[in-house]
């Protein structure tokens, strides 16, 4: 309960351990303080000063007998790239030092997700982004839709529209 007043984002890995602890009052206190770190941490640095690693893993197609999950998430990677501040994937050096010799260690983040409905021109997205380590999940994002000329478009503005959503949740817009 102590580390859930702190906010001290050094606590979410031992927090995520201890949510599944097999004394119930421990494992519930335990995800109590991690809300309250995981938002803090999330919340703590403006965008463009934070570090963000994501793993675009787990996301699900429609089951439109057209393999969509590769593209989406190829969409995804595409955007989050984009920003100069996000790695996507466990980078081997991110753990690197500032000017300053403070250590830079960047915020982790899942993201994964599903494709709820797909048609030749429409797509609706369900996206949820977790903190690693522990997977605990900060944000859900539900009914992300969007049209297109194509399916692909359709997949294309849904990811586009899902992005926004998870990076304005970050303070990036």
């Amino acid at each position: 309960m102590a580390l859930g007043k702190l906010k001290a984002p050094r606590s979410l890995e031992s927090l995520s351990n201890a949510i599944v602890d097999e004394d119930a009052r421990v494992a519930q206190a335990a995800r109590k303080a991690l809300a309250k770190v995981a938002k803090a941490a999330v919340k703590s640095k403006p965008f463009k000063t934070q570090r963000y690693e994501f793993t675009v893993a787990g996301l699900r197609g429609g089951g439109s007998g057209h393999n969509v999950t590769a593209e989406m998430k190829d969409y995804f990677m595409e955007g989050l790239l984009a920003y100069e501040n996000v790695d996507v994937g466990r980078s081997a050096v991110s753990f690197g030092k500032d000017g300053k010799g403070s250590k830079k260690r960047p915020l982790a983040l899942d993201l994964t997700g599903q494709i709820l409905a797909i048609s030749p021109k429409r797509c609706t997205l369900e996206l949820a982004v977790a903190l690693q380590p522990g997977g605990f999940v900060v944000t859900r994002f539900k009914r992300i839709s969007a049209n297109g000329k194509s399916q692909s478009d359709a997949l294309r503005n849904a990811v586009k529209l899902g992005l926004g959503r998870v990076l304005g949740f970050l303070g990036a817009r």
